[in-house]
């Protein structure tokens, strides 16, 4: 295949891959695929068909080329449905497995978890949960149900334990509880191939893992001892996890920090991490003379023991492939065809393992490649300053210009500030990663010299902890703030000069220079126009993109921001704060202590200026949960303060009434004892937010319609149909705001909420992401 060949039909495959995982999943209809297939079909066979027949000598010479055209679509339409019968294939294993099927088969979704004995094999080494104990991948072997025989099945299942699991590898028996996997969690799991998870009750390695297996155990441990020995939690945790993939102990607010400044790619092994090994491998040879072939055959084999030594987790495969091909073509002297190679690479990759093409972090990693293969050199050629440095810097700008567009598609954070901080890190983590491998071999013979090795690799890491933190701070988002406008001028100033050049040049120039005109103004327009910051002088309420969970900014320009609940995720609520160039709040406000509203605040008051926490009666104190919100507010200095119904304050020009709960709760439930907030702006409109009230709470509110007649509602309880008869419609909103996570599996918003709410202009996060609602003219 040629080069353009071998990436249509990669791309084919991909597409075919991914879209037969949608419908194995059951996130598209088959009737769907069929109409787009014919379609693809039929423009297939017209294309085909256009070239025949003609006899003219244009035509003629042009023969060739038209059947390779055709023979490229064909390869392409063919390869496509292998990868999507494939994906469809693959995808179907995973949620129709025996035991999926056993713990799915309730249609309500309220049947009890199963009690089931199981004999694995652990596929993966044991991970901290989020929410405390450990998880791990097992290969299913054997299934026992009370009552029935043992049955042989070959799925993945995800273990819950309060201690860690047994090491990769090791034949195991598990008794527990099974349930289908929920949540925002289900998705990520099913790419990993497995939908049900096993709460252990006990278990019992029944056998020891291969030697070889054992041995790169061993060798983990052994980095992760020399590791702590050497250096603080934040950059041990920095070391493992580039070198071994290891990121057990990681402070909350390293991963905060290195997440919101774009670094997450450098604190775990991902394909970056095999770039970095092959260069520093390929790197050390050269600089010892022994020449680039022998650097070539080493950093082959270097790049196999690293995937042994990482796990071989699918995204480290992918990389280790695409990485031999460009070493084998390196050793046959074909350098030259690198962007055939990663064709060839991506194809056998999906083929492999269709289910990678819904992975984003296969995205990323051939989005990066690419980068790399296409804009590097065109950047290094106008960059001034050494050839090595400019090379470094080149690869940086083009992997970050190539995945801006992923990270926007999946959510995440994109900016100048992004762009600094990797041009800080990553060489810094190049560096760390090659020291850690060394010491990682070192510590097989010689445990006190790779701490050695260890201490050296520290002072790289130091740098890219400075990096995440810098960045993910206030400097981060004063680059941000300030990076539209310094941009938008520089384009604009190029704007004149090629509208200058334009009128010397004469007319024959004029249409490719006035779409170089049109280009940069587009540009311009388009980065002038990027939002830095949504407070202006007047009110606005933005429910913030957090998931499934309930994140609300009010801005008002005469006070600054109040947010009212943190959603689930810190890493998501740091990402929507930025996105809105909020660097400080003046109020904190927690309607009620559940992880889909308070999670998200964790290390907050730490990371920004919080002038005080507003929780109600429920919220535990610091003697009742030592690391809760109001612990982790009263010891970052931020003031905390009790409310309930009656109380209220002025924010700037709007006037906020706490309407419930009354001073002892309600009924000693969490969510019917959301804080509820009445706001009300100074000629302007009113806003309920809601929490997640159930019947109880509305009725209370119920009597006071007046109260809650307002303009713009917060729906509670993320949609769900938990509400008492006739509240929705006695708040009688122009607009009604619902925050959901998107494919939630509490299936929120729940349809009968949607009926109730016809003729009012709904707002969904999960459909349209972070919602802004203008309050200080109506909304």
């Amino acid at each position: 295949m040629t080069g353009p060949t071998a990436a249509v039909v990669a791309a084919a495959a991909w597409v075919g891959a991914l879209v037969g995982s949608w419908v194995g999943f059951g996130s598209l209809s088959l009737t769907w695929v069929a109409v787009g297939l014919a379609v693809v079909l039929v423009v297939v066979l017209v294309a085909s068909g256009s070239t025949r027949g003609q006899s003219t000598p244009g035509h003629a010479a042009h023969e060739g080329a038209a059947r390779r055209v055709r023979w490229t679509m064909v390869a392409a339409v063919i390869t496509a449905l292998v990868a999507g019968i494939g994906g469809a294939s693959r995808a179907v294993s995973v949620v129709d497995g025996t035991l999926a099927d056993r713990v799915t088969g309730d249609p309500t979704g309220t049947a009890p978890d199963m009690a089931v004995e199981l004999d694995v094999v652990m596929a993966g080494d044991p991970q901290p949960g989020a929410f405390g104990g450990w998880w791990a991948l097992a290969q299913l072997r054997t299934l026992s149900v009370p009552g029935d025989q043992p049955v042989g099945s070959r799925e993945r299942v995800v273990l819950r334990s309060g201690a860690p699991t047994p090491p990769l590898g090791t034949p195991t028996r598990v008794s527990g509880l099974a349930s289908p996997i929920d949540g925002d969690a289900a998705a990520w799991f099913a790419r990993q191939g497995a939908a049900v998870e096993v709460r252990v009750v006990d278990l019992q390695a029944t056998g020891a893992p291969p030697g070889w297996l054992a041995a790169t155990t061993w060798l983990r441990e052994r980095l992760r001892t020399v590791a702590s020995d050497a250096l603080d939690e934040a950059r041990a945790s920095l070391l493992t996890g580039l070198v071994t993939g290891d990121v057990r102990g990681q402070p909350t607010a390293l991963a905060d920090a290195v997440d919101a400044a774009g670094l997450s790619h450098l604190v775990a092994v991902s394909g970056s991490n095999v770039a970095m090994v092959v260069g520093g491998v390929l790197g050390a040879c050269l600089l010892i003379g022994l020449g680039r072939r022998v650097g070539w055959g080493a950093s082959l084999v270097t790049v196999w023991w690293f995937v042994v030594l990482v796990r071989a987790e699918p995204s480290v495969l992918r990389a280790a492939l695409m990485a031999s091909l460009v070493l084998v073509a390196a050793l046959l002297g074909r350098l030259r065809d690198t962007g055939h190679l990663l064709s060839v690479a991506v194809l056998l990759a999906v083929l492999l393992d269709p289910l990678l093409a819904g992975r984003i972090g296969f995205v990323l990693s051939v989005a990066a490649t690419v980068g790399v293969l296409v804009v590097t050199p065109r950047v290094r050629r106008i960059l001034p300053g050494p050839e090595g440095l400019r090379t470094v810097l080149a690869a940086t700008i083009g992997a970050q210009v190539a995945v801006a567009p992923v990270l926007l598609l999946f959510g995440g954070h994109v900016g100048v500030s992004a762009l600094l901080a990797n041009v800080v890190a990553v060489p810094a983590a190049a560096v760390g990663s090659v020291i850690g491998v060394g010491a990682a071999l070192v510590a097989t013979f010689a445990p006190g010299v790779a701490v050695l090795f260890g201490w050296l690799a520290g002072l790289p890491l130091a740098v890219v902890v400075w990096a995440a933190e810098t960045f993910a701070g206030p400097v981060g988002q004063q680059v941000d703030r300030a990076a539209p406008w310094v941009l938008g001028i520089g384009l604009l100033g190029w704007l004149v000069v090629v509208a200058v050049r334009t009128g010397m040049v004469g007319r024959r120039t004029a249409g490719g220079a006035s779409g170089a005109v049109a280009t940069v103004a587009i540009v311009a327009v388009v980065v002038l126009g990027s939002p830095a910051g949504t407070l202006g002088e007047g009110v606005v309420l933005v429910a913030l993109d957090v998931g499934q969970g309930d994140a609300v900014l009010v801005g008002d320009g005469a006070a600054g921001w109040m947010l009212v609940d943190g959603g689930p995720d810190p890493a998501a609520l740091r990402q929507a704060l930025r996105r809105h160039d909020v660097d400080a709040l003046r109020l904190v406000v927690l309607s009620h202590p559940h992880d889909d509203h308070q999670r998200g605040l964790d290390g907050l008051f730490d990371d920004i200026d919080v002038g005080a926490l507003v929780v109600g009666p429920l919220t535990p104190s610091t003697s009742e949960d030592p690391d809760g919100v109001v612990a982790q507010a009263e010891a970052a200095g931020v003031a905390v303060q009790l409310v309930h119904e009656g109380a209220g304050w002025r924010f700037g020009t709007t006037d906020v009434q706490v309407l419930s709960p009354p001073a002892g709760g309600i009924a000693l439930d969490a969510n019917e004892s959301s804080v509820v907030l009445g706001l009300r702006v100074d000629g302007g409109a009113s806003a309920l937010l809601t929490g997640d009230t159930e019947a109880i709470a509305q009725m209370r509110l119920l009597a006071a319609p007046e109260v809650i007649d307002v303009d713009v509602l917060k729906v509670p309880h993320h949609g769900g149909d938990t509400n008492a008869e006739g509240f929705l419609s006695a708040t009688t909103p122009e607009v009604a705001v619902i925050s959901a996570g998107e494919d939630n599996p509490f299936g929120h918003p729940h349809p009968d909420v949607l009926a109730d709410l016809v003729g009012v202009d709904v707002r969904r996060t999960d459909v349209a992401g972070d919602v802004v609602v203008p309050l200080h003219g109506g909304p």
